[in-house]
């Protein structure tokens, strides 16, 4: 027998024993929701609520039920299945096809993929093929499988519940996963164990799913797994850049920003943010407007409350797809900015994010006990979001105009102002599942002004505040 015709054989298979199995899931769901809403609610944190969303293998529609999209697809290879599915969500589509022979409109666009019960799928990896055609760069591709230690349990589970032998025919992994991803062009960007207790008691319950089972060796127990990718391909593409530069009082700083600027992509708009400065500074750049009419620079005045306040105003203004933020005070070199333009142009990264503690600092950078609260809050914030951050303060971050527009939804919903924004930024993003890397640049002594970084230890304490709030919704949500 032919590869294929063995593959469609096995597939025919599957999807039979499924539609025999088809009205059995719809009343287990019913009667049992408990470990169904748990899953949903896990994955509700990495597929946000209207969105576009694609679920392949989806079942009888719980999970699109649950995750409430804008606009949803669901595909499965039974009839029986996918009318029982229609049913339950009638404002979605269901649509009846071979899993790894996907045909969808060629103008869709998606936000998520979702990839369910793989164990029942006979070819991953053509599956993951067929859908890679209809991914953009933010798409994200989320797999939710049950972890292997539990497999013996699932299946006494499904015996019991469907009174026949399970149909479980692979045992996908968390290391599977990621290489099946990797061989279709995917990159994995996290994994995330979740639900210690699959049956309902009452508090007992919801500790150990919301807290315990976010714990280091505990988490390893825990009964299901949700991997996040998305489609890594090196852009060939250039993008318009708009680079935002917070300024109080850096009137001695503004003619080297620009002259010192690099060209970077296919327009460069260089934005000065100025926060109500005292020093002559917005009459500085005003008149580079009139001397460069060759540079595009724009003049936008802040509202003086704070930094992260002034940094909104410019990224709000921002025209073109690339949004860079550098800081007035030019610790940071802006010839450095090239780095971060070739890491997000190709695909690297999505928030790259600068890192002034990896290269040798000039003595007056930064003071020691800065130094020391910045490793502090890094490791910190390393754990809260599962990613390695080095520098949570840098002022240089970098990220998409579009991924921007989603971070907003998250502003001032810390529970703590954010004076300075790096935290709101890198939470934010966090809370989006987006890429972030650090770069790192060279921190040297400002030649100009004074820091405006003072009163540390209020600071330490509201940065800390930050990070506990960030720990409560994002890691132990």
């Amino acid at each position: 027998m032919l590869h294929k015709d063995y593959l469609n054989a096995v597939s025919c298979k599957r999807s039979r024993a499924n539609e025999s199995l088809a009205s059995a899931r719809l009343k287990w769901n019913e009667s049992n929701p408990y470990l169904l809403s748990q899953m949903g609610e896990c994955i509700s944190h990495v597929i946000k609520e209207n969105s576009n969303l694609l679920h392949v293998h989806c079942g009888v529609g719980s999970f699109l039920r649950l995750l409430k999209p804008s606009e949803g697809i669901g595909i499965e290879d039974s009839h029986i299945t996918a009318a029982i599915a229609q049913s339950a969500v009638p404002n979605m589509t269901i649509l009846t096809q071979e899993f790894d022979e996907l045909i969808l409109d060629e103008d869709m666009s998606l936000d998520y993929v979702l990839i369910t019960d793989p164990e029942d799928l006979v070819d991953i990896h053509a599956i993951l093929n067929q859908i890679k055609r209809y991914c953009q760069p933010y798409t994200r591709v989320v797999f939710g499988y049950y972890n292997f230690l539990w497999s013996p349990a699932v299946k006494f589970a499904r015996r019991l519940i469907y009174d026949k032998p399970s149909q479980l025919s692979n045992w996908i992994g968390e290391g599977d996963v990621s290489a099946f991803l990797d061989l279709s062009g995917f990159e994995t960007l996290s994994t995330d164990r979740v639900i210690l207790c699959p049956i309902r008691i009452p508090l007992l319950g919801r500790f150990l799913n919301s807290y315990l089972a976010r714990l280091p060796g505990l988490n390893l127990l825990t009964v299901y797994r949700i991997t996040s990718a998305r489609p890594f391909q090196i852009s060939r593409r250039h993008y318009g850049v708009s680079i935002i530069v917070p300024c109080k009082d850096e009137a001695g700083n503004v003619l080297p920003t620009v002259m010192r600027m690099p060209k970077l992509g296919l327009k460069t708009e260089i934005i000065f943010c100025d926060d109500q400065s005292t020093d002559g500074t917005a009459e500085a750049v005003s008149q580079l407007i009139q001397d460069h009419p060759d540079r595009e620079i724009r003049l936008i005045n802040g509202p003086g409350i704070d930094k992260a306040e002034n940094v909104w105003a410019g990224l709000d203004a921002a025209r073109y797809e690339i949004l860079m933020i550098l800081d007035g005070d030019l610790a940071v070199a802006p010839e450095e900015l090239d780095y971060f333009y070739d890491a997000i142009q190709q695909g690297k990264g999505e928030f790259i994010n600068g890192s002034r503690l990896v290269y040798p600092m000039e003595s007056n950078a930064m003071r020691f006990s800065n130094t020391i609260g910045n490793k502090f809050f890094s490791l910190f914030f390393s754990y809260i979001i599962g990613n390695r951050i080095k520098d949570t303060l840098c002022g240089t971050k970098v990220f998409w105009k579009r991924d921007y527009q989603r971070m907003r939804q998250y502003r001032n919903t810390w529970g703590v102002k954010d004076k300075w924004g790096d935290y709101e930024l890198l939470l934010s993003a966090a809370s989006l599942g987006l890429k972030i890397i650090d770069l790192p640049v060279h921190y040297r002594d400002r030649l100009y002004g004074k820091s405006k970084m003072t009163n540390r230890l209020s600071n330490g304490w509201r940065m800390l505040r930050l990070c506990f709030s960030g720990l409560r919704k994002i890691k132990f949500r």
